[in-house]
């Protein structure tokens, strides 16, 4: 069987890693600069990039909201420099073991020369030799991890078994609800072929605030750069959100519209509980993006917006 990506100077090689394009998968910038690095997620990055450099699995797992695709996004933009990486962002658009493989091997920049689960097999065997060889080994990611099934589980659990663990030549780190560990666990194998394993959890009262001081700095040439959150404010946006990222900035951008309708610049706990009262707020969006709109013009920024304007006097530190 002849692949399309051996290592024969008279064969037209696909992968090429000082000529490849950067992957259009890859986050913006502006997205990586809006992200806020609170505490679970810098722990959360540091023991990924650990786990990176020898390969095998990775799993990260959290309830909805708690920023695992941002994170995702924050790993693709840091291993896309030393790695050859493939995201898969949306499982059920590979549904079948031979559809996730085909999506593996041409994200990584080669051809499979067949249709048949084994033929691709090996093909990857030989792409992930070959990328090693050029000093790019392979690192996949997948979020919403969860919704894969048993057999392509199965089907990671090979991948990582046909190379030794000490040579670092793959890795995969997968993103998911708390459900996927459990599913991992439950694949005695494919558990042993685990590196890391972390849990996020909600945001403290501290890392509210740091988020919302943050957005601030990356945005505020933003016509929403006048608002301001009073402590109490915060507070209560925070125990309301019970720390979830998404919901917090959520809360912020229902306050924001708020605070704009009634003509005020300094947002308090009475504009907050107003905002989050509102018949019309079952029609906003649950999940927000981390990467909430760059930049804004003109006076009227649609809905959920967060941006935060500290304020003298205001302290913002709070307590864990």
């Amino acid at each position: 069987m002849t692949h399309h990506f051996e290592e024969n100077p008279t064969n037209t090689i696909p992968w090429r890693p000082r000529e490849l394009p950067r992957p259009a998968s890859l986050p913006a910038a502006r997205a990586i600069e809006l992200f806020y690095p609170s505490l679970g997620h810098s722990d959360c990055i540091e023991r990924l990039e650990d786990a990176s450099r020898n390969g095998g699995l990775s799993v990260v797992v959290g309830d909805t909201g708690l920023g695992k695709s941002l994170l995702l996004d924050v790993c693709l933009d840091d291993l896309a420099l030393r790695h050859t990486v493939v995201v898969v962002r949306d499982p059920h658009e590979v549904r079948t073991d031979t559809q996730l493989l085909k999506a593996i091997i041409t994200q990584a920049g080669a051809k499979p020369s067949g249709r048949s689960g084994i033929a691709m097999m090996g093909d990857l065997d030989e792409l992930v030799l070959a990328l090693l060889r050029r000093e790019r080994p392979l690192r996949i990611l997948i979020d919403d991890a969860e919704q894969l099934s048993g057999s392509q589980l199965e089907l990671i659990r090979t991948i990582l078994s046909n190379v030794s663990p000490a040579s670092g030549a793959i890795g995969v780190i997968l993103f998911g609800k708390p459900a996927l560990i459990d599913k991992v666990e439950r694949r005695q194998a494919l558990y042993q072929q685990l590196e890391m394993h972390h849990t996020l959890n909600p945001f403290c009262r501290k890392d509210t605030a740091g988020m919302v001081r943050h957005r601030a700095k990356e945005l505020g040439d933003s016509p929403l750069a006048r608002y301001h959150f009073g402590e109490e404010a915060l507070q209560l946006i925070h125990t309301r959100a019970r720390g979830n990222p998404s919901q917090i900035l959520q809360a912020m951008g229902l306050s924001i519209n708020r605070a704009r309708t009634v003509q005020r610049s300094t947002i308090d706990a009475g504009i907050v509980l107003d905002a989050l009262s509102s018949p019309h707020r079952a029609g906003v969006q649950q999940r927000l993006p981390f990467e909430l709109f760059g930049s804004q013009s003109g006076e009227s920024p649609p809905a959920p917006v967060v941006l935060f304007q500290e304020r003298s006097g205001h302290e913002l530190e709070g307590g864990g």
